[in-house]
């Protein structure tokens, strides 16, 4: 994963993109052809800033990918399936 250089509420939505689709130059740009790639997503029901319950929704509209999610200070724990 990457520190994006991002000014907007896509921070997730760049990060998993990033993850699948990996740049070998500048991989913390956010660039056309990441944006591009972003679109092979199925994002309808997820918008920004993201929310625990959104990934799972993310999740359901794209099966094939998994997510690991790791929070700190949780107040609970969540099991992602």
């Amino acid at each position: 994963m990457y520190q994006l250089n991002n000014e907007d509420d896509k921070c997730f939505k760049r990060v998993v993109t990033t993850a699948i689709y990996q740049s070998e130059n500048h991989p913390e740009r956010i660039t056309k052809v990441l944006k591009t790639n972003a679109e092979k997503f199925n994002w309808e029901g997820v918008e920004g800033p993201m929310q625990v319950n959104k990934i799972l929704i993310f999740k359901k509209n794209n099966s094939k990918y998994g997510i690991n999610f790791y929070g700190y200070k949780m107040i609970k724990s969540i099991l992602l399936k």
